[in-house]
């Protein structure tokens, strides 16, 4: 089963799941507008926006300073395609990192700042010749996301990628995406610099 967490503070009509992928609209919006196309809603359902003071992490006692994570001031995430490396940010620390797969030359993970806007485990990713079930998923641009790739050969942060790297998502080792899964909210703020 599908589980989905939608932005702190949308208002979002929950729809119908067809072929084991879920859409949703936020309210207010016609429905068949992005990110979803007609959707069916089927509840409505608000998620409240989360506290303006930020709890103390509990990893940053044990976190050790690395410039990528310097000039954050809450939780993040920096991919930095050129190394082929993600780093968890809090309050300007590292709290864990990790080698990843990027996209591939011919269609590469795109450079700039967003938020992860939803989570959902047990997904299916399906494009242009490909078609792969993956156990967490969570999308910060479009149709693109850090996931699992259990299938992937190569070693993570390999500089194969230029040829057999992703479709344009962040390819995160199995372990390490659970960590990330279970570290970053919907909301937290993702950097992808080149």
């Amino acid at each position: 089963m599908a589980r989905w967490t939608v932005r702190l503070g949308i208002t979002a009509a929950v729809v119908a799941a067809v072929g084991g992928t879920a859409a949703w609209h936020q309210a207010g919006q016609p429905a068949g507008a992005e990110p979803a196309s007609t959707p069916v809603a089927v509840s409505t359902i608000t998620v409240p926006q989360p506290p303006t003071s930020v709890p103390a992490h509990p990893d940053a006692a044990d976190a050790v300073p690395v410039d990528r994570c310097r000039s954050t001031v809450s939780r993040a995430v920096i991919v930095d395609l050129s190394e082929q490396h993600l780093w968890l940010c809090r309050a300007g620390v590292t709290v864990d990192s990790s080698a990843v797969t990027t996209g591939r030359d011919r269609s590469p993970t795109p450079t700039g700042r967003w938020t992860v806007y939803a989570k959902q485990t047990d997904r299916w990713l399906a494009g242009t010749g490909y078609s792969r079930q993956v156990e967490r998923w969570m999308p910060f641009h479009g149709g693109i996301g850090f996931h699992d790739s259990a299938w992937q050969r190569m070693p993570y942060g390999s500089e194969s990628y230029h040829r057999r790297g992703s479709h344009g998502c962040v390819h995160v080792p199995g372990p390490m995406m659970k960590r990330l899964y279970r570290w970053a909210d919907v909301g937290t703020p993702v950097r992808v610099v080149p």
